[in-house]
């Protein structure tokens, strides 16, 4: 009965746990899209292009990198998704620029990682 009692306990607790991670982290839907950002891991070192590249695709970004034929490094979300990034490229000093109504080339909300194309 004890036991029983002690496993319960420890279920519920581990099912709050589980809420509450899903509630507060980051989760990355694998498309694109990002349900929330209340943490992400540190940016890579170095922090190159094709390093930053990486990361934000795999926690979940749309990400354009069109440096290889001189172009621009893209960040396909609004300032809202971005502001978890934001604040990481700031502690780094990396600038960014911000497209509100998009371009001709890429309609939509978008940011310029880098735009002087100091990372390599």
């Amino acid at each position: 009965m004890v036991s029983q009692k002690k496993q319960n306990i420890e279920d519920t607790f581990l099912a709050d746990i589980l809420t509450y991670l899903d509630k507060e982290e980051k989760v990355a839907l694998g498309n694109g899209e990002i349900e929330s950002h209340q943490s992400l891991p540190p940016l890579p070192a170095p922090l190159t292009t094709d390093s930053l590249e990486k990361y934000l695709t795999a926690n979940g970004y749309r990400v354009k990198n069109n440096r290889n034929t001189d172009g621009g490094f893209w960040l396909l979300h609004d300032e809202e998704e971005f502001r978890p990034i934001a604040k990481l490229l700031d502690q780094k000093g990396v600038l960014y620029k911000y497209f509100k109504d998009g371009r001709k080339k890429q309609p939509g909300p978008h940011f310029e990682i880098d735009p002087n194309k100091n990372l390599k």
